[in-house]
Order: structure tokens, then C-alpha cells, then sequence
């Protein structure tokens, strides 16, 4: 994992007076091309998930599971963290997700305390279905940029995603 340089818990020490131009650029240029730009995306990616998510009768969070389980089987605790929840709140999510049909649950081989999590064949069709429709509602943020600036913003996401930020 890669890890962030340590965040300010608390405003800057120094006295105004002993700050720059620099720091002032920096904190600005963080601002205003990095952050809001996000918070743009973010909002109009959250809409369309949310409408997605309710057109498929499951929750975002639901969804982000079921998606990563499409790729590979999950612990309990790889689940929680892929939803962004603490490990209760991944158990209660895995057992939703298994009332629902969605998934299975297998116990380990070698450690009786961990229970692997798979997508099961509704599952999986759900999540098909899901991604055609969030494709369908993304596809003008893909096609505003060309082939190979997707593939740069995408390996950047995928870097900056695996960043364990504060909980």
C-alpha cells in the first residue's frame, strides 16, 4: 500500500508572516485542480449510482462489493474494506447480500475465524446488468477525453484509490 505524506491534524504552526507565496500557491493549486474538480465527478458519479443501484433494488454499497466480487472472492474484511465500512458493518452487508442471493459464503480451509465471500450466478447477473447501465450514464465522461488520457486517468484512480487516507 502506498502511504500519504502525514496530514496537518492541526493548522500550520508558523504565524502567517512566516508562511510564503509557495505554501499559499500550493494549498490553492491542491484546491482548485485536484479537489473540486473530484467533488464535481464525485456528485454527478454518486446520482447516477444511486439511480442505477435503486433501478437494480440494491444499495451503492451493495454494488461496490458485488462489482470487486465480479473480479475475485473477498474475505469479510477485504469486503468491509472495499465498501469503505468497519469489519461489522461488512458482516452485515455480506449477510444482505446473502439473504438476497447474491452471494455465498465459505468458510476457510485454514482459519475457521475467516469466511471467504463469492458472487453467485444471480449475482453476477445483476452486476452485468448494473454496469451496462452505469456505462450507459458515464459514457460522455469517458468520451470527453481521448484513448490514452483515459488510460492516464485511470492509472492515476487506480494509484491514488490503493492510498490508505485517514478513517
Amino acid at each position: 500500500m502506498i502511504k500519504p505524506k502525514p496530514r496537518r491534524s492541526t493548522p500550520d504552526p508558523r504565524p502567517a508572516a512566516q508562511k510564503t507565496a509557495a505554501d499559499d500557491s500550493h494549498d490553492a493549486s491542491l484546491l482548485y485542480d485536484l479537489v473540486l474538480p473530484l467533488f464535481v465527478i464525485r456528485g454527478r458519479l454518486v446520482v447516477r449510482m444511486e439511480e442505477e443501484c435503486a433501478a437494480c433494488g440494491i444499495t451503492p454499497s451493495e454494488a461496490v462489493v458485488l462489482l470487486h466480487l465480479s473480479q475475485r472472492a473477498l474475505t469479510v474484511s477485504e469486503v468491509s474494506r472495499a465498501a469503505g465500512l468497519q469489519r461489522s458493518g461488512g458482516s452485515v452487508l455480506v449477510e444482505r447480500l446473502h439473504q438476497g442471493g447474491l452471494v455465498s459464503r465459505l468458510p476457510s480451509a485454514s482459519d475457521r475465524r475467516v469466511m471467504h465471500v463469492q458472487i453467485t450466478a444471480a449475482g453476477r447477473r445483476l452486476t452485468t446488468k448494473l454496469s451496462r447501465g452505469l456505462a450507459d450514464d458515464t459514457s460522455d465522461l469517458s468520451t470527453a477525453l481521448s484513448e490514452r488520457q483515459r488510460e492516464q486517468l485511470f492509472a492515476c484512480l487506480r494509484i491514488l484509490a490503493e492510498i490508505d487516507g485517514p478513517r
